[in-house]
């Protein structure tokens, strides 16, 4: 390999080393900057300096390299790739990005967005208790927050009607459990879910 084709990047203080021929390969922020003689800012070093994060570079490098890649999971990490994409053009590892986030599982019927579906589900509860946990439908971090708990209430739901409700239909501070028999209402912090759970359910 040429030494001449070797590009060493400095991605937000961290050094990358790749090939022109890899970073012209499609097309967006790295071909048009090489290949249409636009100024490249440098570090002290000569290492192509880009002021972003690095920490999924290396995902983006190998999309590069490849034409396809393994995307996280987290739907956090999901979004910051989608943004890294964008930032580079990079309209193929966007497209890869979206479809990710489609594939995130939302079961819908257990998410309750108005008054109306609170009050319905509380009162038409036919299982033991029903289980309402708080969170912010605007906020990308608690609607992830969300998802993780949704897998470890899992073994909660075919006994008990498990909720998430929406902070625009109501606003709770803690997750609230709802006695079908007794028709009492508990306030419990999420940590101590688990815990109320086996005091008061066995389970």
């Amino acid at each position: 390999m040429s030494s001449g084709n070797i590009v060493k990047l400095n991605i937000g203080g961290t050094i990358f080393q790749t090939t022109k021929s890899t970073l012209t390969k499609f097309g967006g922020y790295f071909k048009t900057r090489l290949e249409s003689g636009i100024p490249l800012e440098r570090d002290d070093d000569g290492a192509i300096f880009v002021d972003r994060s690095p920490k999924h570079f290396g995902l983006i490098l190998n999309f590069m390299r490849d034409g396809e890649v393994g995307l996280p999971e987290c739907p956090n990490q999901l979004k910051e790739v989608l943004k890294e994409a964008q930032f580079y053009c990079l309209e193929d590892l966007q497209k890869l990005c979206v479809m990710g986030k489609e594939l995130i599982p939302r079961n819908n019927n257990h998410f309750l967005d108005t008054i109306k579906e609170v009050i319905n589900a509380s009162l038409n509860c036919t299982k033991k208790a029903v289980i309402m946990i708080p969170y912010h439908p605007d906020n990308y971090a608690e609607e992830n927050r969300a998802l993780i708990m949704s897998t470890e209430l899992q073994k909660y739901v075919t006994d008990f009607d498990v909720y998430f409700v929406s902070s625009k239909a109501v606003t709770l501070a803690n997750c609230r459990i709802r006695d079908t028999t007794s028709g009492k209402v508990n306030f419990v912090a999420w940590e101590e879910v688990e815990q109320f759970m086996k005091n008061n359910y066995g389970v």
